[in-house]
């Protein structure tokens, strides 16, 4: 097993397989506090990933995506598209975004992320004459019946 040190010092164990390019090279490491990696504490999500970033700035940009809740179909696909250059250029700040964001605080209701939910509300509140609604059951994805009735119902 390889190894290589994040930036508070823990060492964090991995293993590689394949070649090439990252769709065909698979990176398998042990988190911090499990298997042959270290533990330093305080535990913090930004550490993880630091550690990622670590090894791989693909990894830390792919952590931070399921941080953020964005579908795993998505994520798989994101190292095919032109942008995913720039996001592993930025990686090293991804712990700042994480700090805006944050997390979702218990009895946050919105399938959205708090802080995506945050954001639409802010929207909202800015445009005279909007309304901010949640559609039970719907994320940011919404089904063409579930938004149908509330469209007539806004428009009526």
């Amino acid at each position: 097993m390889s190894t290589t040190t994040s930036s508070d010092g823990t060492t964090i164990a991995y293993e590689k397989s394949g070649t090439g390019p990252a769709v065909n090279t698979v990176y398998i490491y042990d988190r911090r506090g499990r298997g042959e990696s270290g533990d330093t504490a305080p535990y913090s999500i930004e550490r993880e990933v630091d550690d990622l970033a670590a090894g791989k700035r693909s990894k830390a940009v792919k952590l931070f995506m399921r941080l953020v809740e964005v579908p795993a179909p998505v994520v798989t696909l994101m190292p095919l598209m032109p942008v995913w250059s720039k996001l592993k250029g930025i990686a090293h700040t991804l712990p700042y975004d994480h700090a805006l964001v944050g997390d979702s605080p218990a009895g946050h209701e919105s399938p959205l992320p708090h802080w995506a939910n945050s954001a639409v509300q802010a929207v909202a509140a800015a445009i005279p004459g909007a309304e901010h609604r949640t559609i039970a059951g719907q994320t940011h994805l919404l089904k063409p019946d579930a938004i149908a009735p509330v469209l007539r119902e806004y428009f009526r």
